[in-house]
């Protein structure tokens, strides 16, 4: 089960995704017509190059949070709080960041060691080089935290949902099939780790990514401010074939030039030790396509209609523990 973090201030409405259901009379037809629900306002995106990621316009930030809990600030965890922190300073009253009871966490746990080791309790942090006012006296008041989202986050919502409209750096509205072109020259393994986050998007699931833990993703049941993740995620690409003269085969996707393969033994091991530390457990994800679609996936949106999800629970097995 999950562990909870706090309540959730209000109502967490989802993106409406639109059924398309012929009237079978007139007067449902109309009935749909006129009580159908307004539509939301699209979401503007602007691609970065340096980055690939994408920058979402402050008017749509709060809309992308509570609808889904998409993107994360750039200069916070999770939700944007870079600034109201800076603003808030050391008053305790009001409801702390992610990122202050972190600090408050290690605070007491520095203060513990001084205790033990008989040092003089300090309550400085000697990561902080800078006070909140002085930051904040840099800045003149303005807010310089940005919104992103990752390049499988905003291919879902330009694909699946379609309420994303994306432009380039030179203001060019780009197309659904022009963003899977793109998003590919960042990998050539896009098409096998957006299928897995689509996936578990469509399963309900929040899809983060997962680098902090040595993994591709991790799955959230409502979101980083809400639960911690129950799961984590590593993708291992496949490419399957079958003939009319032999049975299908599967076998892995080779991995980048000078890389080691993620899918043996050693590393599964190294990382399903972190998750059982971090009390998440870890899935196998093997996203599999056909070799004639991989082919042209590059450059072919419809690739994705081929590809296969398979899911393995790995679990620590200790003698001790597991007896009978």
């Amino acid at each position: 089960m999950a562990r909870l973090k706090k309540r959730t201030k209000g109502p967490i409405i989802p993106f409406p995704i639109p059924l398309a259901v012929p009237p079978t009379s007139w007067a449902s037809w109309f009935a749909s017509w006129f009580m159908s629900p307004p539509a939301h306002d699209r979401i503007k995106g602007t691609f970065m190059d340096f980055g690939r990621f994408v920058w979402i316009h402050s008017a749509h930030q709060e809309q992308l949070i509570t609808q889904g809990f998409f993107g994360k600030g750039t200069l916070s965890r999770s939700v944007p709080t870079w600034h109201s922190r800076l603003e808030q300073g050391s008053e305790t009253r009001q409801a702390l960041a992610p990122e202050q009871v972190t600090a408050k966490r290690r605070t007491k746990r520095r203060a513990q060691k001084q205790q033990r080791a008989g040092m003089e309790v300090t309550t400085t942090n000697p990561e902080d080089v800078h006070t909140n006012d002085e930051m904040l006296a840099w800045t003149e008041g303005h807010n310089y935290e940005e919104f992103q989202l990752d390049l499988y986050e905003t291919f879902f919502l330009i694909y699946a949902l379609d309420v994303l409209d994306l432009e380039d750096k030179h203001g060019r509205l780009m197309s659904a099939p022009d963003c899977w072109s793109l998003f590919h020259q960042s990998s050539d393994q896009f098409v096998f780790h957006y299928a897995a986050y689509h996936y578990y998007r469509s399963l309900g699931w929040v899809p983060k990514d997962g680098l902090k833990f040595g993994v591709d993703f991790v799955l959230y049941r409502q979101g980083a401010t809400v639960n911690h993740s129950d799961f984590s995620v590593i993708v291992v690409p496949c490419v399957s074939s079958s003939s009319s003269s032999s049975p299908p085969s599967m076998e892995l996707y080779p991995p980048p030039e000078g890389m080691a393969p993620m899918a043996n033994w050693v590393n599964l091991l190294r990382i399903n030790r972190v998750c059982v530390m971090v009390k998440k457990t870890l899935v196998i994800c093997y996203v599999s396509i056909d070799k004639a679609a991989l082919a042209t996936a590059h450059t072919d949106l419809t690739a994705i209609e081929h590809c296969k999800v398979h899911e393995v629970v790995l679990r620590r097995w200790s003698p001790s523990a597991n007896r009978e």
